[in-house]
């Protein structure tokens, strides 16, 4: 397995997955503006991940059991690479490569200087802030060590870090009630994972740099989960502030520098920029009007964005997979090695023995095809490879696969030693045999004479032994 066409194409299907979860939440998130934001907020999430984690790939390769996959007897990973096909990704792979490139040189010149700041910061040396800080901290029941810091450059009072957490406060004097509701917000955003999730919605916006809407993924993170984090907080802390006063006193913490900020995707923030804290108390004003839906709307509603965008991961994945078999079958190159079928063969001169006639071995072997009893369908175009071998007037037969006089079936073989006899064709289900005698190289190609059953076959016609490898499949001529 190429491990490099692997990661590519699970690249692929990823961004296509996330694409089509995100663009479901763009119509989820207008069909259902006035209803439950956690529903919303949590759908976002989801479509986020389905851009970072490969599901849709898993998926195929675990649950789609066609195309050219088996070999030898043997399950190979969908997305195998050939020549043809390895030429045709090296260039889309070189553009994505260089756009990642890019993409990452612009953020960290964009984000160095953040985060040298914040790696800055002094531990914060006043008790009574402490003192607050460790009271919210146990009121919302956080076990965990956060620390906290002050920094003389930033505007605004931050959370950074995922697994080393700390709060930064500029270096400014805060009242008691200005400190609750600095401390109340971030610890929320902490107890809420979002500077994890805007860390994934900029690794969406570096790696799915291809995708239709990935670069808008980290903005609308960071937005709702400003807004879902002012939600939770009013709710928590409803017996030391309400909604006015929560927004009252981030609106006086605010400064002249609020307007020039950008922020950062690594940090959650008290406030960024002025249009934005405008729009999280609109926002805050459809969710102070919002009742709460009945659990069962909710819990359709969540049932619904979930199957809708596991059903089109999946669809998008086997989607690229088929086209990526048809690819594969349509171009692939064959050596002269005894597991490969060459590219240049002779279609043999097809004949036919009845039933009554077709007894012209000493022994019939079933072959000990153990994937195919697991997979006894033969799918359209899905090749099945095969390497038997038999002593004199042996005969080797596959497992019975169903047919209609709609299909073709093709057999591709070499025969070594290249000087020894044999037959290659097919077998019903009553014993009649279609088949083409051949030495070294061989290839058979039949219409199906009738519905029904039937094996490939191979029978040694020589006096010595011998090993035959190859592959057949079957295709259909016209549609009903």
């Amino acid at each position: 397995m190429n491990l490099a066409s692997q990661i590519f194409f699970a690249m692929i299907i990823t961004s296509f997955t996330g694409s089509i979860a995100y663009a479901i939440w763009r119509l989820f998130l207008k069909a259902c503006y006035n209803h439950d934001p956690v529903l919303k907020h949590c759908a976002l999430r989801m479509a986020c991940m389905l851009y970072i984690l490969p599901i849709g790939y898993l998926l195929v390769q675990t649950l789609r059991q066609s195309g050219f996959i088996i070999c030898d007897d043997v399950w190979q990973a969908h997305f195998e690479p050939n020549r043809v096909l390895m030429a045709l990704l090296v260039l889309p792979a070189f553009l994505w490569a260089v756009m990642v490139g890019r993409n990452i040189r612009q953020l960290v010149r964009e984000n160095t200087g953040c985060l040298e700041t914040v790696r800055c910061s002094v531990l914060e040396e006043d008790p009574a802030v402490e003192k607050e800080f460790l009271r919210i901290k146990e009121k919302m029941h956080i076990r965990r060590k956060i620390g906290l810091y002050r920094n003389c450059d930033l505007v605004s009072p931050i959370i950074a870090g995922i697994f080393r957490v700390r709060i930064v406060l500029p270096a400014r004097e805060y009242t008691k009630e200005q400190l609750t509701v600095i401390f109340s917000h971030e610890l929320t955003h902490y107890r809420s994972c979002d500077v994890f999730f805007r860390v994934c919605g900029t690794c969406v916006k570096l790696i799915q740099c291809l995708g239709p809407f990935a670069a808008n993924m980290d903005k609308y993170l960071c937005e709702w989960s400003e807004c879902e984090c002012d939600r939770k907080t009013t709710n928590a802390m409803r017996d030391e502030f309400t909604v006015g006063e929560y927004f009252t006193r981030i609106l006086d913490m605010s400064g002249p520098g609020l307007e020039t900020f950008d922020g950062n995707e690594a940090f959650a923030m008290l406030f960024e920029t002025r249009l934005g804290l405008e729009r999280r108390i609109e926002y805050m004003k459809v969710f102070g009007n919002w009742k709460p839906v009945r659990r069962f709307t909710s819990v359709m509603l969540a049932v619904a964005f979930v199957v809708l965008s596991i059903s089109t991961t999946y669809a998008a994945g086997v989607g690229l997979a088929t086209v990526h078999d048809f690819l594969y079958l349509q171009t692939q190159e064959y050596g002269g090695t005894m597991t490969e079928v060459p590219n240049e063969f002779q279609l043999g001169e097809v004949h036919f023995l009845p039933a009554e006639e077709a007894h012209t071995y000493d022994e019939c072997i079933d072959a000990d095809l153990g994937i195919e009893r697991v997979c006894p369908t033969l799918d359209e175009n899905k090749v099945i490879s095969f390497n038997w071998s038999m002593q004199p007037y042996f005969r080797t037969r596959s497992v019975e696969y169903s047919f209609d006089t709609l299909d073709k079936i093709s057999i591709t073989c070499q025969g070594a030693p290249a000087n020894q006899t044999y037959w290659v064709g097919i077998e019903d289900s009553k014993g009649n045999v279609w088949y083409t005698e051949a030495q070294g190289s061989a290839g058979f190609l039949l219409r199906i004479p009738a519905d029904g059953k039937y094996r490939v076959i191979v029978e040694n016609r020589g006096s010595s032994n011998i090993t035959v490898a190859g592959s057949y499949y079957y295709y259909i001529l016209r549609k009903a």
